[in-house]
């Protein structure tokens, strides 16, 4: 699965200034992998998406930009699994007070070109987005706004959510599809807006400084080194975990004063003002409402319909896309949606298959691969790999859990 191509760079730099006074150089080291073989790299469904990462800071006091761009550079750097084909960053001093600094680090899938780079700015210079994922209807929001008379140049979905963003505000929350987690500086409100998606699919981590400021990452990892202080235990996180297995069920994280933004949640940082409206609700619910009049086959057809909806948007890539199977109902339907929908793509199904027979479903995955005549790849892992592994397993995770 590596790809063929040499770890060269490419490098790119943005103008030293625009029309609301930025005052830097952004210059991102591009893998050439990312550039010519872009499609050696693999998309995934069904088993937690693509991944990039982003993280950033607001200051509301007097700091220096040399430390905050080279804490900013070990943040992204601390992400760098998430996102190997590019990454930058952008500082930007409000004329009013205070500062943001924007990073990313990009898995590229959709527009495998410069023109989806990150941080991404509209052609006014008003608003900079880092952003975490995929916005599975891009298409359909692209259109949208091009009826509207809004030009978009790239071909990804990074453009169209901060296209979307610039168009309607935070209203166009309500018509996004996918999973994401991004920050969005506005120069001329002189904010900051965090928001994660409603099912909170995507992670997004956030401090606050008392009186200075607030920082924020896509790991805890990253924002370790944003902090102005040395990271310490939450002993309350701590102790439900160890006496109850509780984790995850609350804002808070494993690191004291660190919390998760919350499903469906935004942050709003004024950077002239230092206020924070925390976690305004966006407004999204599911309807668990039973409507009698609808049939047990309309029903079946309504949901095999929104399933393969949902699969063909997620087939969108412009690079390989691999499907999780397990054999199980829910992989088995979605790798042969995959397959319905696109009957001669060149689907690759990777599988986990336990050592232990009496755990063996390899049987139902062999089954469902005749049918779909992908390319199979299987992992088992001994208790020997597992234990060689469990340091970089811990690692990756970056907080304990339980399974």
């Amino acid at each position: 699965m590596e790809s063929p191509c040499p770890r060269e760079s490419h490098k790119y730099s943005r103008p030293e200034t625009d029309p609301f006074g930025e005052d830097r150089v952004m210059t991102v080291t591009i893998p050439a992998a990312a550039v010519r073989c872009g499609r050696s790299s693999l998309a995934s469904m069904g088993m937690g998406g693509l991944v990039c990462g982003i993280a950033g800071a607001c200051w509301f006091t007097d700091v220096d930009r040399g430390q905050i761009a080279s804490n900013l550079t070990l943040a992204v750097a601390a992400m760098h699994n998430r996102g190997p084909s590019s990454s930058g960053q952008v500082i930007w001093s409000a004329p009013g007070g205070g500062v943001a600094a924007l990073g990313s680090t990009r898995l590229a899938v959709l527009d495998l070109s410069e023109a989806g780079r990150q941080p991404m700015t509209t052609p006014d210079g008003r608003f900079t987005i880092v952003y975490n994922d995929e916005i599975t209807n891009y298409l359909e929001i692209r259109k949208a706004l091009t009826d509207e008379g809004v030009a978009i140049i790239s071909s990804g979905d990074t453009e169209v959510l901060l296209s979307s963003w610039a168009h309607w505000g935070a209203a166009c929350l309500t018509r996004l599809e996918g999973m994401f987690a991004f920050a969005v500086l506005d120069r001329q409100q002189e904010t900051v807006t965090l928001c994660r998606d409603p099912f909170g699919i995507k992670p997004l981590f956030y401090s606050s400084i008392p009186g200075r400021g607030l920082v924020f990452g896509s790991e805890v990892a990253s924002i370790a080194p944003l902090l102005p202080h040395t990271p310490r235990l939450n002993w309350r996180t701590a102790a439900a975990y160890l006496s109850a297995g509780a984790y995850d069920d609350s804002p808070e994280t494993f690191i004291e004063g660190v919390n998760h933004l919350q499903p469906g949640r935004r942050l709003v940082i004024e950077l002239r003002t230092g206020d924070i409206r925390r976690e305004e609700q966006l407004p999204w619910r599911p309807s668990i409402r039973t409507d009698e009049a609808v049939t047990k086959t309309q029903a079946a057809e309504g949901v095999r319909a929104l399933l393969l909806q949902s699969v063909e948007r997620n087939l969108r890539a412009d690079v390989p896309i691999g499907v999780a199977l397990s054999g199980g109902i829910d992989s088995s339907a979605i790798a042969c949606a995959v397959r319905l929908l696109e009957p001669e793509y060149p689907l690759r199904v990777f599988s986990f298959v336990p050592s232990d027979k009496a755990l063996d479903e390899s049987h139902w995955i062999d089954r469902v691969n005749q049918d779909l005549g992908a390319e199979a790849f299987t992992v088992t892992p001994t208790p020997g790999e597992l234990a060689a592994d469990l340091d970089d397993v811990i690692l990756a995770q970056g907080e304990p859990f339980a399974s």
